[in-house]
């Protein structure tokens, strides 16, 4: 049974690996329609978080599709809730950089966004939370929560965070 045919009976694990394969490297469109198709199984139908994060991602950046902010951004906001931790670091980073309105400045739904991948297990999203309050980026300076935050990005495995 092919990896499609897994997808197409309901495998939304089988859907969200090949869409990832196929788009791994320079795909070209006919790899990229695949890889939407593979996706809206595992989102549309299947409700899977990861499948509704990639296919959020590909809808935002226009990756082999017309660009749709607002489905985008409701498919990772999804994810991000059933707890896919990509999906929540990549709206963290869209709205702290204020790229989701095109002012480029701060909204702090970004620090939102980033605390919950970081709670999801995300070593990065710890680290750039950490960062945020010891700015005060999206959030009011908090040096000692800021250390916490660095800690934990260095327990799980992200040595930018660790102690020199």
């Amino acid at each position: 049974m092919t990896a499609d045919d897994r997808c197409a009976g309901g495998d939304a694990k089988a859907c969200d690996d090949l869409a990832e394969r196929v788009t791994d490297g320079a795909p070209d469109q006919e790899d990229l329609s695949h890889a939407i198709r593979l996706l809206a199984i595992a989102c549309d139908q299947l409700h899977d978080p990861r499948g509704c994060g990639m296919y959020g991602e590909m809808m935002v950046t226009g990756l082999g599709m017309p660009e749709d902010d607002a489905r985008g951004l409701a498919l990772s906001d999804t994810a991000c809730t059933g707890g896919y931790a990509r999906s929540c670091k990549f709206l963290g980073t869209l709205y702290i950089e204020g790229v989701v309105k095109h002012d480029f400045v701060t909204d702090p739904r970004g620090a939102v966004y980033m605390r919950r991948a970081c709670e999801l297990g995300d070593a990065e999203a710890c680290l750039y939370y950490g960062d945020f309050l010891d700015t005060g980026r999206g959030v009011a300076v908090d040096h000692d929560a800021a250390r916490t935050y660095h800690d934990r990005a260095c327990k799980l495995g992200d040595e930018r965070a660790c102690p020199q």
